[in-house]
């Protein structure tokens, strides 16, 4: 699938997610909300690398409604993903969930053609209207773009 034909899909409710930071979040059910659901790993040096970013991006549009929501399919064996986003503290400072029956992933990530993390998905409500990887430079934009739209 394109990046164009997957504008617009409207994705069913991502269930089972396990909040280890910051408020539970529905995906998908909250209406006019702009949400960002950016698929991480620990292992993954890019995906960490774009953390400071999204955190910088969340308290930017945070005022405007934004909710960042970083999801990993890893398995929090031992607490590695708590002690990874513990460690991370202010540097990681947004909504991260643990993606247990990989809801999330076959609902947006694998019908999205997508094939490396990071990737960033801009939903307003359970429409996507942009992904990509989170550093692009278009990133932000897109971001004013859904906020801006989600309030008209």
């Amino acid at each position: 699938m394109s990046t164009d034909s997957f504008i617009g899909t409207r994705i069913s409710k991502i269930s089972n997610l396990k909040f280890i930071k910051g408020q539970s979040v529905n995906i998908a059910e909250e209406a006019s909300k702009v949400i960002v659901v950016e698929f991480w790993a620990t292992w993954c040096p890019p995906c960490r690398n774009s953390i400071p970013h999204l955190t910088e991006v969340q308290r930017k549009f945070k005022d405007q409604g934004l909710i960042i929501v970083g999801v990993t399919n890893e398995k929090d064996d031992s607490n590695k993903i708590t002690d990874f986003v513990n460690d991370m503290a202010d540097k990681m400072d947004y909504t991260v969930a643990i993606d247990v029956d990989e809801t999330a992933r076959k609902g947006i990530f694998v019908p999205s053609g997508s094939r490396g993390i990071p990737t960033a998905f801009i939903l307003i409500g359970n429409e996507v209207v942009w992904f990509g990887h989170p550093m692009d430079g278009s990133f932000e934009n897109e971001i004013q773009k859904a906020l801006d739209k989600a309030k008209a």
